[in-house]
């Protein structure tokens, strides 16, 4: 648990920073009190000296009231982002001590007829996605969930994806940081499509109009010529008053569209604000791997670089400038704001806008990453596995979610394709927690991930498994019906030539015995027909006669022992066929039979 003693001493840290940013606070709203108060005094009493001086007293005194706003404004942030870092540390010692749900279940990622993803708890609450999920994207998390569904093609070796976890491993600031940015901006359901559509719905119609370009450099030019002349006494007020509203009118004709413009772009922004946030960490970090140093260097791309995003930044500020009606009036009439700001922003759609979904896609990479790396700090016990001959050779073998000191581990191991190990044992003696051990740790170990064993050995084939079939009213499907149809999804698989380890939990268990039996044998024995390897758990003993028929299929079994008044589980994986059942000695003890 020390991963625990860790998160909290930077947990107290943070507490620290955040008494001092408070503190600051507090000071900084005291001095614009008083700043606004004294620039208040010094304006009445320079006004009965001298006219000059008052005006020039009140501006410099603004101009230090808006540096104190600013500050304050970055001041609110930090301690935004410190409330947000403390929460993901508080998050972190819950899971140390088996408690995720502070983090996204992934529960609409399910799909409930997929190859394995149901079975072994891959999405969900108290999932495995839980459990490893640090994305700061929608993206990154739907990154994340297509590569724990296997629809990612990996071209990076296993070594290289593992040395890059340990690497972004021992950077802790580093990912908890991008993992708190994407917190304090929020999320959209989805951040890109929501860019595409701000993409596709953007109409410009400034940027490359001849009237509009002459317009914005003409507007300046004329207002300020005006109130030129208007102080040298050449027009009157009512002259300049009355040209003034020639650009006020031109800006109202187009105010609906602007407003439209400006709505969109903002939404925009805010996204992006939190991608810019993420590139600035990626930018600001030293990487050794050639591979994180090559991703790491793919943020400078002027495309999607954070000074890029950084422009867009500007020319929301010059946007939002306009909301104050006040000020919106001035600038319109003066400068022909909302046109000057809209070429701008037009200017950088066309240059950035197709570039969306390469930053998402890249800030996806680095979501995935960050969550593993977290998921390897997090687990220092576990190893990484290797790329072997064997299919499966694991020694001290877990599963993930049960915690260390009540945790059994077993060896278990098959040697090569068409070798098959078939699990007999009593009612809760500890067969569905191995296989559900043993097909987790096999999506952990493609993933580059390390698992909950000593060593482990495995080859990379795709994982199948049919254990908690169930009926369908909705469907009009019987439970036997729904166990054929995951039995053929099985077989068309493989009838395609798919490499398969699979995992089947008691088959067939909708007929009768006599049915179950000689159906599962003439299942197994077309299995072996094909590229496959893999467990089948059952509680009809007469499909352990394989093992004395068919080389490539053993047997080994969880025991059970009798006790004077309760039942002894070892949870340890033995060769052979399992000796005790357990069903009815449970009716006898709950007075259920005679």
């Amino acid at each position: 648990m020390h991963r625990v003693t860790n998160y909290e001493a930077v947990l107290q840290e943070k507490i620290t920073e955040h008494l001092q940013i408070r503190s600051q606070l507090s000071r900084i709203l005291l001095i614009r009190l008083l700043s606004f108060a004294l620039i208040a005094m010094a304006a009445w009493q320079l006004a009965n000296i001298h006219y000059g001086y008052s005006i020039g007293a009140v501006v410099a005194g603004l101009a230090f009231f808006l540096m104190l706003v600013k500050r304050n404004e970055r001041l609110k942030f930090q301690k935004e982002f410190n409330e947000t870092y403390q929460s993901l540390l508080e998050a972190e010692i819950l899971a140390q001590k088996g408690d995720h749900s502070r983090f996204n279940t992934g529960a609409h990622f399910h799909e409930l007829d997929h190859a394995y993803g149901h079975d072994l708890d891959i999405f969900g609450s108290n999932s495995f996605f839980q459990s490893l999920d640090r994305t700061s994207t929608s993206s990154g998390a739907e990154s994340l969930a297509d590569h724990l569904k296997d629809y990612v093609t990996y071209e990076t070796p296993l070594k290289d994806r593992q040395d890059i976890l340990i690497e972004l491993a021992d950077k802790a600031d580093f990912r908890q940081k991008m993992y708190v940015f994407g917190q304090v901006y929020g999320s959209e359901k989805d951040e890109i499509q929501t860019l595409i559509k701000w993409r596709e719905v953007f109409k410009p119609y400034v940027h490359k109009s001849v009237f509009w370009t002459i317009y914005r450099f003409a507007i300046p030019l004329i207002s300020f010529g005006a109130l030129a002349l208007n102080i040298m006494g050449v027009i009157s007020v009512i002259e300049l008053i009355i040209w003034l509203m020639v650009p006020l009118m031109v800006t109202g004709s187009k105010i609906k569209l602007t407003n439209q413009v400006h709505g969109q772009a903002s939404l925009g922004y805010r996204i992006l604000s939190k991608a810019s946030s993420l590139l600035k960490e990626i930018e600001s970090e030293e990487f050794k791997h050639p591979i994180l140093k090559e991703k790491s260097a793919q943020v400078g791309n002027e495309d999607y670089s954070s000074a890029e995003i950084e422009k867009l930044s500007k020319i929301m500020s010059s946007f939002d400038n306009r909301m104050n009606p006040f000020v919106g009036i001035v600038l319109n009439a003066f400068m022909a704001w909302d046109f000057m700001v809209l070429n701008r922003l037009e200017k950088w759609m066309a240059a950035h806008s197709g570039s969306f979904e390469s930053l998402y896609d890249h800030l996806a990479w680095w979501d995935v990453q960050n969550s593993m790396g977290t998921y390897v700090y997090n687990h220092p016990t576990f190893n990484f596995p290797n790329e072997g001959a064997q299919v499966l050779k694991a020694q001290q073998l877990g599963h993930p979610f049960l915690p260390e000191d009540v945790c059994v581990r077993n060896d278990f191991d098959l040697k090569d394709l068409s070798s098959f190990a078939i699990i007999t044992g009593a009612n809760m003696a500890g067969k569905s927690t191995f296989l559900r051990s043993t097909g987790l740790s096999l999506v952990m170990a493609k993933l580059g991930l390390p698992v909950c064993a000593e060593s482990y050995e495995f080859q990379s084939l795709k994982i199948f498994t049919s254990m908690r079939t169930t009926d369908s009213l909705q469907d009009n499907e019987s439970y036997f019906y729904t166990e054929l149809k995951r039995l053929k999804a099985l077989m068309t698989k493989l009838e395609k030539g798919e490499k398969l380890f699979i995992i089947l939990d008691e088959i067939l268990k909708g007929t009768n015995s006599k049915d179950k039996a000689e159906g599962s044998k003439r299942f197994v024995r077309k299995l072996l027909d094909f590229q496959v390897a893999g467990i089948i758990a059952t509680h009809d003993l007469s499909l352990t006669s394989l093992g004395n028929e068919i080389d490539g299929v053993q047997n080994v079994c969880f025991e059970v022992e009798f006790g004077t008044d309760d039942l002894i589980f070892d949870y340890t994986l033995k060769p052979g066929v399992c000796k005790n059942m357990n069903a009815t000695w449970l009716l006898e003890k709950m007075e259920l039979v005679n």
